[in-house]
C-alpha cells in the first residue's frame, strides 16, 4: 500500500528577483496539484511569475500576472517533476506575495 500523501510542499514569500521555491528531492518525484499566490499588502497589487527548471523566457509557467491587493489567485493545472526539478518564482516587490505549493511526494 503506497503512502504518498497530499501535502504542503514549500511556503514563503515570493523575492523580488527569481529564485528557486521548490526542489524535488532526490530519488523522488512530485506532482503539484496546486500553487497559491496571496498579495499580503493591503493597498498595491503586485504581480508575479512562475518558472519550471529555470528562469529564462523558456521555462515560463504563469506569465506575469497581476494580483489585486489583498487578494489570490490558483493555478491547479497538474505539475509532475522528476528528482530535482524546480519550482522558480519573482514578484515585481519582494516579500509582498506568499505562495504555497501543494503536491503529491512519490518516492522514499
Amino acid at each position: 500500500m503506497s503512502t504518498d500523501n497530499y501535502e504542503l510542499l514549500a511556503q514563503g514569500q515570493l523575492p523580488s528577483t527569481a529564485g528557486v521555491l521548490y526542489t524535488v528531492p532526490g530519488s523522488s518525484a512530485v506532482i503539484i496539484s496546486r500553487i497559491v499566490l496571496v498579495n499580503t499588502d493591503g493597498v498595491n497589487p503586485h504581480s508575479a511569475t512562475l518558472y519550471i527548471n529555470g528562469s529564462a523566457n523558456t521555462n515560463l509557467y504563469l506569465p506575469t500576472t497581476s494580483i489585486a491587493q489583498g487578494d489570490r489567485i490558483t493555478d491547479e493545472g497538474r505539475i509532475t517533476l522528476a528528482a530535482t526539478n524546480t519550482i522558480y518564482g519573482k514578484a515585481d516587490a519582494g516579500t509582498e506575495i506568499t505562495y504555497h505549493i501543494f503536491g503529491l511526494l512519490i518516492g522514499p
